[in-house]
């Protein structure tokens, strides 16, 4: 709300005087639970965290499992049974490239904005009891990942998942897409800033084509399995 951003820019302003822990430690306690201040530093006054953005990485998680798994509970969608990998991956053809993605788009949106997106990646994969999908895109609609998710899960036990998934993106109307899944399995992995060299986060092919020119800043940090790519620039975002 409008209190809780002055407060947070007065902690800004104030962090000068106090020192660079004093100001982190400061906006951190205004943050509700699972939102942490990881570093801060000033920016050049023009600078817009959405026009400024040149892709943003999201992950939807899916525990495949009939028991309940109670330390990923808050950051995955426990279910008994998922479509093949081989049907979700070609539900997901359909999707890559520029789209009107007017099927997708939940209302709470901003409206008269256009629905068109270029999505980069859409990728699942399988990682242990997990079915995972890794999107990467210039621009996303309102809960637009969690109705893809929805929508792939329906398209891929049919018979033809491509042309299912096709026949929803070019209908234009959310009501032909499927449910959007529940929203403690997505997570913003990453988010790549124009001229901002941030940690390295993103796994190996998931940027070929992608703008990632600049310069990056090595990250000898926590690194997610083996999954880095050495060119990409990235930062590193929260549970959405």
């Amino acid at each position: 709300d409008e209190d809780r951003l002055q407060r947070l820019h007065d902690q800004h302003e104030q962090r000068g005087a106090r020192g660079q822990d004093a100001g982190e430690a400061g906006l951190d306690a205004l943050l509700p639970e699972d939102v942490g201040v990881v570093s801060l530093r000033d920016v050049a006054p023009a600078f817009h965290a959405r026009r400024d953005a040149l892709w943003t990485w999201y992950r939807y998680r899916i525990l495949v499992s009939r028991r309940k798994r109670p330390l990923v509970r808050n950051v995955s969608w426990r279910v008994p049974s998922v479509p093949p990998l081989m049907a979700l991956t070609a539900a997901a053809t359909e999707l890559v490239g520029e789209h009107d993605f007017r099927s997708f788009a939940n209302t709470g949106g901003s409206p008269g904005r256009s629905t068109v997106r270029r999505l980069h990646h859409v990728r699942w994969r399988v990682r242990g009891d997990e079915r995972q999908l890794d999107v990467v895109g210039d621009g996303f609609l309102y809960k637009m990942v969690r109705t893809l998710v929805g929508t792939m899960l329906d398209a891929a036990a049919k018979s033809d998942p491509a042309a299912a998934v096709r026949a929803v993106r070019e209908a234009r109307d959310r009501r032909a897409a499927g449910k959007a899944v529940p929203a403690h399995g997505l997570c913003l992995m990453a988010v790549a800033m124009r001229e901002e060299p941030v940690p390295q986060r993103v796994p190996p092919g998931l940027l070929p084509g992608v703008d990632s020119s600049t310069e990056t800043e090595p990250d000898p940090g926590n690194r997610p399995e083996s999954e880095v790519q050495p060119n990409s620039r990235t930062q590193s975002g929260g549970v959405v």
